[in-house]
């Protein structure tokens, strides 16, 4: 067997892997740009959250449908908007309500909750509901509306007034048919704990009917 070291240059053997690279190397040189760069594909942009809406209360009333909507805002929005609706219309909307809109009481047919003369009626005849508002803060966290469903077309709402606290203390229809809310005195928790603490007086709200509102003694 001849060493190869003796034969001449052109004739020694040249491993496999150093030929193909060195011929792979020569094929790039020669034929120049091998072809546009390979594209690296990119992370998709994260889809937009659409606005979500949920039902909290939904009541049969003598004219329609009564509902509580909640919608919170788009693309992680922490802002908040309640609203009472009847038959799809929005009677009451509020974007402070950070808690939402609780329904705490209802009525359907007012009339029948009590016996009275007809001269003295006094309170309301459309479907009605007692709505809380929950507004947080330690001053007073839970304002309320009165809703009264006269028909699909009349709608009365109240102003909002200070209850305070999550729900009444009472609620009942007097002799003339109106409908009264009384209200424990409402203070925040560090407050009660304070020394000697003394709740104050209860506070009491009569709805007359057809939006008619008044602080008892007020």
């Amino acid at each position: 067997m001849i060493s190869s070291m003796f034969l001449p240059a052109h004739t020694r053997p040249i491993p496999v892997l150093l030929a193909l690279a060195v011929a792979l190397g020569a094929c790039s040189r020669e034929g120049g740009d091998a072809g546009p760069p390979v594209a690296t594909p990119s992370a998709s942009p994260p889809a937009a959250e659409a606005e979500r809406t949920s039902i909290t209360a939904q009541v049969a009333t003598l004219s329609g449908t009564l509902t509580i909507e909640r919608s919170l805002g788009a693309n992680g929005d922490p802002s908040s908007v309640s609203t009472v609706k009847v038959n799809g219309r929005t009677v009451l909307a509020d974007s402070l309500a950070y808690g939402g809109m609780e329904m705490q009481g209802y009525w359907a047919n007012p009339g029948l909750m009590t016996e009275r003369p007809p001269s003295k009626a006094g309170g309301p005849e459309g479907s009605t509901a007692l709505i809380g508002v929950t507004q947080g803060g330690t001053g007073c966290p839970v304002m309320y509306h009165v809703v009264e469903v006269m028909s699909a077309d009349s709608v009365f709402v109240t102003e909002p007034f200070e209850g305070c606290g999550e729900a009444p203390a009472a609620v009942w229809f007097d002799t003339t048919g109106a409908l009264r809310m009384r209200f424990s005195a409402y203070s925040a928790d560090f407050v009660q704990r304070e020394p000697g603490y003394k709740p104050g007086p209860s506070t009491t709200w009569v709805y007359r009917g057809a939006g008619r509102l008044e602080k008892e003694g007020g």
